[in-house]
Order: structure tokens, then sequence, then C-alpha cells
């Protein structure tokens, strides 16, 4: 009857220490999704939110590349249709 009772109080024991450990673990398990994900209470961003704002950054910063080569071709082929022209015009008056 002792060593059932001893039994019991090692597995009681040990337990214990699972709930402790399991715990710790769950700790640590929300401080890295507090990072990941972010925190709603101190309204932090976290690891996923600041990924959002690179992305959309960089797709604004290709939309900018864009227009500004729309632009550059452009000016470029109304410089080379005003040349075509002048030609025109400079053979035509001689």
């Amino acid at each position: 009857m002792e060593s059932t009772e001893i039994s019991l109080q090692k597995m009681e024991n040990r337990l214990d220490e699972m709930e402790e450990k399991l715990d710790e673990i769950d700790k640590k398990l929300s401080y890295v999704v507090d990072a990941l994900v972010g925190n709603p209470l101190v309204k932090s961003g976290g690891m996923v939110n600041r990924l959002d704002k690179f992305e959309k950054e960089i797709q604004d910063l290709k939309d900018f590349k864009k227009r500004i080569l729309y632009s550059v071709s452009a000016i470029v082929a109304v410089g080379l249709v005003l040349e075509v022209l002048i030609k025109i015009y400079v053979s035509i008056s001689k």
C-alpha cells in the first residue's frame, strides 16, 4: 500500500513538472507568435505586417519605375518624330 502511495506521489510530481514545462513552452510559443503576427493588445504589427508593408512599397516602386520608363520612351519617340519632320522640312525647303 505504501509503495502505491509513493508511486502516486512520484506520478503527481512528474505531472507537475510536465505542466510547468508545458507552460514554459506555451509562453515561448506566444512570444514567437507575437513576433510573427503581432500583438493586438499593444498594436504591434509583427513580421508579417512588416513584410506586407515591404511588398506594397516594392510594388509602388515597380509602378513608379514603369511610369518613368514609359515617360522616357514617349519623350524619345516624340524627339525621333520631330527629327524626322525637321529633316523632311529641311529637304523640302531646299
